[in-house]
């Protein structure tokens, strides 16, 4: 059994408001539209790792890296299709690297890059097949802190609704979901500096999350 708790009034969050691209390597996708057959995850790893400042965790960044690859296909399991294939813009000292793997959901009408709001490409298929499984979503409703045995271990959450506080006790464990963190300005300016100049200059940086 799941349960979603979500702080919006509606599901998707950040994704349902993006532009709904994925990063991944080696896909039919990749090879059909750009050409592309030579990418792999320790090339995607060496790219996140020169964009990291140093901020980077190798471990969790090569996990994500190598499994990429199995996530973009269990997303076109969904239901979900990709119309577009394209790469960053050069980086000096990374173009070894660099591979076109931004891939673009779509209806055959919508695969243009930066277009906002593309995330329901995303969003919609997969929380569908999520209700189809049982799982549940409690919309205005904030996760507000872990709960935790003696022994460190999370055991559920306290979150707030209209009602107020309520704590849950999870049975089998507790996922956290946090987005990104490019709307939090320290954070931004602090782990992703390139991330932040770019969205202060663009006046995108709310200052929080």
């Amino acid at each position: 059994e799941v349960l979603v708790v979500e702080k919006l009034g509606l599901m998707g969050g950040s994704t349902l408001m993006s532009g709904g691209m994925i990063h991944a390597w080696g896909t039919d996708e990749q090879a059909e539209y750009t050409g592309t057959t030579d990418d792999n995850a320790d090339l995607m790893f060496n790219y996140y790792k020169g964009c990291g400042g140093g901020f980077i965790d190798d471990e969790v960044c090569y996990d994500m890296c190598v499994g990429s690859h199995d996530d973009f296909l269990w997303c076109k399991e969904c239901g979900i299709n990709y119309v577009t294939v394209f790469g960053v813009q050069d980086i000096p000292g990374l173009t070894e690297y660099i591979r076109p793997r931004i891939h673009l959901p779509g209806d055959e009408t919508s695969g243009t890059a930066g277009i906002p709001g593309l995330g329901h490409f995303h969003v919609n298929p997969i929380w569908e097949r999520a209700q189809k499984a049982g799982a549940v979503c409690e919309t205005n409703t904030e996760a507000k802190k872990l709960i935790t045995h003696d022994d460190g271990a999370v055991i559920g959450a306290v979150v707030e609704n209209t009602d107020g506080e309520v704590r849950i006790k999870a049975r089998n464990g507790v996922v956290l979901a946090t987005s990104g963190f490019d709307h939090n300005a320290a954070m931004a300016k602090a782990m992703s500096k390139t991330q932040y100049i770019a969205l202060t200059a663009e006046g995108n940086l709310t200052g929080s999350c």
